[in-house]
């Protein structure tokens, strides 16, 4: 993943908040979301178009001295979870581990997301790694936003 590039943002209609937050995090701030095991950290909302399945998300995971933890063996489990209080999904798939920073990739394949249908979502994630599950935020997790393809 060294020399990882989300790509360009897809330009569109900017019609709410969130729209304008994801293309504020996606120029004013890193492409990769870091979190430090046993630290507070702030959520960050990815917003996407339901026919969209790029940028894929990077993630630096870092344990609680700060070191890059290896996830190229770890498995994961992402709960994705609507806030109409609708069934859950899981995703299973989709997720590059590396033992260098961004340490872990999560992809989106052709369809995933417009099967998710347009909403606001939970991200639960959390790796195994050695036997030991891992979660990533725990207490305050990332939000998907899932806009209509305009």
């Amino acid at each position: 993943m060294p020399g990882y590039d989300s790509g360009s943002y897809d330009a569109g209609v900017y019609d709410d908040n969130a729209d304008v937050v994801a293309l504020l995090n996606r120029y004013a701030e890193p492409t990769t979301n870091l979190y430090r095991e046993g630290r507070r950290s702030v959520s960050r909302t990815y917003v996407y178009h339901a026919t969209s399945e790029l940028p894929a998300i990077a993630l630096e995971w870092l344990d609680s001295a700060g070191e890059v933890i290896d996830l190229t063996a770890a498995t994961f489990r992402m709960t994705i979870n609507p806030l109409d209080g609708s069934d859950a999904t899981v995703k299973t798939a989709g997720f590059m581990g590396d033992d260098a920073s961004p340490n872990l990739l999560i992809t989106w394949d052709t369809g995933e997301l417009a099967t998710l249908g347009v909403g606001t979502y939970t991200l639960h994630l959390e790796a195994i790694v050695g036997g030991e599950a891992r979660p990533w935020k725990p207490g305050n997790p990332d939000r998907l936003v899932i806009k209509e393809t305009v």
